[in-house]
């Protein structure tokens, strides 16, 4: 019973931490301005369908998975997909039941698309960089 109770323990303490951990990562992401050429890429993106927006996140990341990455970011691009799908459960699970769970998970949906968007601007940025230092090192 005491093993139990310990592994029960942990395993919340466990998903408090994450849930911090995502948190500082989208807190993080939030201050961050995109480019004008990534603002532009996340407005066509967007589609409404029966008067809701769609998210964005998965294309999002589909698109930064195609460009160079600096080292570091993987990480945190999993923890945040993952976090993302604890997300699309709970506002599925509280739609009729809760509907303030609802609005929080529909609002920190959105944060996980600007993290996306963050991550593809950084990526971008990092592939230019990149083809800019060949471009100087060629004869």
């Amino acid at each position: 019973m005491v093993n139990v109770f310990i592994v029960v323990i942990a395993l919340v303490a466990l998903v408090r931490f994450f849930i911090a951990y995502c948190h500082s990562l989208l807190l993080s992401c939030s201050r961050v301005k995109l480019s004008e050429e990534i603002q532009q890429l996340v407005q066509a993106e967007k589609r409404t369908k029966h008067g809701q927006e769609l998210n964005n996140f998965k294309r999002l990341l589909q698109l930064a998975r195609l460009c160079p990455f600096p080292k570091g970011d993987r990480v945190q691009i999993h923890a945040v997909r993952a976090y993302y799908f604890i997300l699309k459960f709970l506002k599925a699970a509280s739609h009729s039941l809760i509907p303030n769970v609802a609005k929080w998970a529909c609002h920190e949906l959105a944060r996980c698309s600007h993290f996306a968007a963050v991550t593809l601007d950084r990526r971008v940025t990092f592939a230019r960089a990149l083809l800019e230092g060949m471009r100087r090192h060629q004869p």
